[in-house]
């Protein structure tokens, strides 16, 4: 009978609970669309279609910029990783700095890639 009894208050509990949520939700969403759009939050007005083809522009060209720099410690890394190539025993297994140096390489080209994609 106690086992019962709490699962009963527990299911209760459960549909107040829900039923307060969705009430307070929906209220919410009613509230919200009464608002005049000056009353609105700037986050809830409509966005401004020149505004974000600036804020594009503005991106895309910190991107650009990123990617030269990004592109120039590139090549300087690689230029570096051959040259410790180079100078090791072809017949000898690559050591740990030159693995790690292959590492940063080719996790700056992936930011590349991403910077690239406008990502």
């Amino acid at each position: 009978m106690d086992v019962e009894r709490r699962r009963f208050a527990a299911v209760l509990a459960g549909a107040t609970l829900f039923s307060l949520i969705r009430a307070d939700f929906v209220a919410g969403q009613v509230s919200a669309s009464q608002q005049t759009p000056s009353e609105r939050p700037p986050e809830a007005r409509p966005p401004n279609p020149q505004n974000e083809k600036d804020m594009a522009r503005t991106r895309l060209k910190e991107n650009e910029k990123q990617v030269k720099k990004d592109a120039e410690k590139l090549l300087q890394l690689a230029q570096e990783l051959k040259s410790q190539v180079d100078s090791t025993d072809s017949a000898s297994v690559l050591s740990m700095p030159i693995v790690r140096q292959a590492e940063q390489i080719e996790k700056l080209a992936r930011s590349i890639k991403q910077l690239a994609r406008g990502e």
